[in-house]
């Protein structure tokens, strides 16, 4: 037989039945809710987002360099798995609460901390406001050497693209403020100020690694603390049905059933970043910086001049500039985000055996939850009498000053050309100023930007 509910009750016993649901759950998400409407307010109408994000960024590389010391990367590495951690405990609890009479009245706590998680890191956080909200990340915007807009909070963006607001690693930390309402005395304040603090002291760690604004953090707070308050009333239910070991088999399946499903959606958030030099040589030249792969042109060739150069990336941004340089082509990738373990960005070079040119292609394999990169190539001008760029998903930019010889760009694209640098000769093919044999551009993205 199951223990009367009142004996092991977290409420104090002399409360009235319901009184805490009816009355406390509400007054506190109205306050949550009102702080929500009063942070956006505040970061709609004021530069503080890009003002306080500029403190951690530098205009040299590498632009975000206080987010690269040991302290700031053990937050962001070790810094939600505190929450996991609970959430686990917490879906323990539960299936325990079905088969032990002692853990009866953990039932509906434990219940509550699992669906805290689900609803909110889970669903509201990086299901809806990441998927759809399309805040570009402070490093993808162009007051930070980007190529995207500055969003405000809320403010529609670039759906699946900016994953920005709002912070997931912050939401694991506020996780604890849900202990506010299962506590009662000195207890429930601790953990409401310390969930507070270490969700915070993730989003500075995001901030200065260019990853999330303030708002961003402090958003979720509110957000997570209104979520917390609404779900409250589950927590102050009461059982109707005591431990029955027989179903203890069934218990145990959907206990670790829910474990693995919390697990491995903590796994899809694993941080993904290649970063690497790509440097083509002429023979008899030797590179041995660091982070370099380093590819020779095949032997006999004296003088590399290939009639095209392909470079095609999947997901990313690609920038081409033309620059007189010791190497015939350098290309640096940077592919960063989220995704299952396993998951990675593949990078192939070789000779374009019939067109008697060279490719560099990438390609994404395993499961990605946030992906995006970028593709700088530095070419030397006199190189190649054809180049074709494409990106499935992302930009090309036409960046620094052109080549001596007239460059022909032609394709479907939106052309973003601000200083009239391009003169349209025909449908989808613009050239530029210049004297010799054009180079020929075959560009193949959403968005072509043009800057000087």
């Amino acid at each position: 037989m199951s223990p009367g509910p009142t004996s092991h009750s977290l409420r104090p016993p002399s409360a009235p039945p319901g009184t805490y649901p009816r009355t406390g759950w509400l007054r506190n998400a109205l306050i949550g809710v009102s702080v929500t409407a009063a942070l956006t307010v505040l970061f709609r109408v004021t530069e503080l987002d890009l003002r306080w994000q500029a403190l951690a960024y530098s205009p040299i590389e590498p632009h975000w360099p206080h987010g690269r010391l040991l302290g700031w990367v053990l937050v962001y590495h070790l810094g939600t798995l505190p929450g996991l951690m609970l959430s686990v405990l917490a879906a323990v609890g539960l299936g325990l609460s079905f088969v032990r009479t002692e853990f009866v009245r953990w039932r509906y706590p434990c219940l509550f901390l699992v669906l805290l998680l689900a609803l909110g890191p889970g669903l509201l956080i990086n299901l809806v406001a990441k998927g759809f909200g399309g805040r570009p990340r402070p490093d993808q915007i162009l007051e930070f050497g980007g190529l995207l807009q500055f969003r405000y909070p809320l403010q529609p963006g670039l759906p699946h693209k900016g994953f920005s607001f709002l912070c997931g690693h912050c939401s694991m930390g506020f996780m604890f403020m849900g202990l506010f309402f299962l506590l009662r005395g000195w207890k429930r304040w601790a953990c409401l100020l310390g969930g507070l603090l270490f969700g915070l002291l993730q989003g500075v760690g995001r901030m200065v690694q260019g990853a999330h604004f303030a708002s961003d953090a402090l958003l979720g707070a509110s957000v997570m603390f209104t979520l917390a308050a609404a779900l409250a009333p589950v927590a102050a239910w009461q059982p109707q049905a005591g431990a029955e070991r027989r179903h203890r088999l069934k218990v145990a399946g959907a206990t670790g059933l829910l474990i693995v499903l919390m697990v491995g959606g903590f796994l899809f958030s694993m941080p993904v970043r290649e970063e690497r030099v790509h440097v083509w040589l002429e023979p008899g030249q030797a590179s041995a910086a660091a982070g370099e792969a380093v590819l020779s042109w095949r032997a006999g060739h004296d003088a590399p001049n290939p009639a095209k150069v392909l470079v095609e990336v999947e997901v990313g941004d690609i920038s081409i500039a033309f620059r007189q340089q010791p190497e015939p082509m350098l290309i640096r990738s940077q592919v960063t985000g989220f995704a299952f373990p396993g998951a990675a960005s593949r990078i192939a070079a070789g000779y374009l055996e019939e067109d008697g040119g060279i490719f560099y292609r990438q390609r994404l394999s395993g499961l990605f939850a946030e992906k995006h990169g970028s593709f700088d190539v530095s070419l030397r001008e006199e190189l190649a009498q054809g180049l074709e760029l494409r990106t499935r998903d992302g930009q090309i930019v036409l960046a620094g000053p052109f080549p001596a010889r007239p460059l022909v760009v032609s394709s479907r694209f939106e052309l973003s050309d601000p200083g009239g640098r391009l003169t349209r000769v025909g449908e989808g093919t613009y050239t530029s100023a210049g004297e010799g044999a054009p180079i020929a551009l075959a560009l193949e993205a959403q968005k072509v930007l043009v800057r000087p």
